[in-house]
This record gives structure tokens, sequence and C-alpha cells, in this order.
């Protein structure tokens, strides 16, 4: 229950409030004016880092409720210290995210290392939310997992990594448009280049693959009365993604977007 309204505040503050503070009342069904960075903006950012916030606490709540302490804490800090140094070495050396690239200081709030704070929550959030997916799509709720082999690294890591690869395709267009990081040399997808979507492939897949490995080796990956929450948001990131994404002109991310929040929500229920 406390999960489901924690759910319910999250999925209002990404509807409303944001853009309400940023653009007025005109902004909540389409906004077509001009952008302005000003003090609105300052509080619409502020209310951002609460919203995503409020996301994190959710997911880290749910995974200790249905994965377990141990499982859940394991996660947690696996996922956070491999997207720390991937991120890290992304920006020094371009591998694995196409480029080398760099975060904008004024748009990205607290840094850890060079790394805004709030990508590390995203990373944990977005492949958390893919891997209950995945759970959901193929059925393992109510199981557990005793046997690490290659249908469960297909199923449990490379499928996740091919949904996050996708759903990047609709998140970075915005962040890139709105100069929140950008390539040294900007890439042919806007300003994106290909090879960061796969970067988030083998980010996930690395991540997934040690955790689930770990997990079922030195401990118990159960996965009991998990329920569907964060596969549900999981789908309906990309629909509302593509709203600002075609506010900005940037349609084909904006075009995919609807079409993958459809085809998400078809895989999970049908």
């Amino acid at each position: 229950m406390f999960v489901n309204l924690i759910s319910i505040i999250f999925i209002f503050f990404v509807f409303t409030i944001y853009r309400y503070i940023r653009a007025g009342r005109s902004s909540l069904i389409f906004y077509n004016g001009e952008l302005i960075e000003g003090q609105d903006y300052i509080r619409a950012e502020s209310i951002r880092f609460k919203m995503i916030f409020i996301g994190f606490i959710m997911l880290v709540y749910h995974s200790i409720m249905f994965f377990g302490l141990y499982n859940a804490v394991f996660f947690l800090l696996n996922c956070t210290l491999i997207s720390l140094i991937s991120e890290i070495i992304g920006m020094k050396f371009g591998i694995p995210f196409g480029g080398i690239f760099k975060y904008n200081k004024k748009k990205n709030g607290p840094f850890l290392l060079g790394v805004p704070l709030f990508i590390l929550i995203t990373w944990f959030g977005l492949i958390y939310m893919s891997l209950v997916f995945s759970i959901y799509f193929f059925n393992y709720q109510n199981n557990i997992i005793t046997e690490y082999n290659a249908f469960i690294l297909l199923k449990l890591s490379f499928f996740p990594s091919t949904l996050m690869l996708c759903i990047d395709i609709v998140l970075d267009p915005i962040a890139v448009n709105e100069k929140r990081w950008a390539w040294s040399q900007p890439g042919s997808f806007y300003g994106i280049p290909i090879l960061n979507f796969f970067g988030w492939f083998l980010n996930t897949a690395f991540i997934l693959s040690i955790f689930i490995f770990v997990a079922i080796k030195f401990g118990k990956l159960s996965f009991e009365n998990v329920n569907p929450i964060p596969a549900i948001l999981f789908s309906m990131i990309p629909i509302i993604a593509s709203r600002p994404c075609f506010e900005r002109k940037l349609y084909i991310p904006g075009i995919f977007g609807v079409f993958y929040s459809v085809f998400l929500f078809n895989l999970l229920f049908w």
C-alpha cells in the first residue's frame, strides 16, 4: 500500500508540478513557447531533483521488501559503483558511451567525483525497473532462481539491457537539447553518438550479470511477492518523455517514445 501511494505521488509530480512551475498552467497539456532559464526554471529544477529522489526512495523500498535486504543492498551498491566508474571512464576516455562528454555543472545538481548524483540514482532506478519488467515478462514472479545459466543471463541481463538501450533513444535527446551534457564531438543522432546507446546496453548488462551471479552463488535470488509497479512505471517513461520531445521538435525520439510505451504495455499485459 505504501509503495502504491508513493508511486501515485511520483507520477503526479512527473505529470504536473515540474511543468507548471517552469512554464505555467498552459504547459500542462502541451507547451509550444520558449523555455526561459530564469527563476521559474531554478524552482522547477529543485522540484525535479525531489521528484527523482522520491522515485529512488520508492524503488529502494520496493527492492528491500520484495528482493530481500541483502540482495537490495548489493544491487544498489553494485549498480552505483559500476555506473560511477563507467561515467568517469566515459568522460575521460569516451568509452563506453561513444566519445568524451562533459556534464553541465549548473544543470545537474550535486556531483560525486565529477558525476551528478542524480545520474547515479537514475541508473539505479532505470536498471531496477527494467529488471522487474523482465521478471514479469518471463513469468519469474513468485519464483526462486537457484541456477546460473545462459538462459537466466539472456532473460534477466541481456533482455533488460536491450530495454535500457531503447529507452535512452527517448531520454538522451531531451537532456542534450537542454544542454545538461554534451559530447566533445557531437554525434549524428541529435548530437548523440550512436555508440552511446550500446554503452547503455553494456553498462546495464555488466551490472545485472554480476548481480544475478552473486545473488545466486552466495545467497538466494528470490522474486517471491514482487509486484509490477516498477515495470508499469518503466513502461510509462517513454510516452511521458515523448511530450517534451515533440515540444522541442525532437520528432524521431518523440514518435519512438509513444510506440515504445505501447509496445512495453503489450509485452507486460498480453
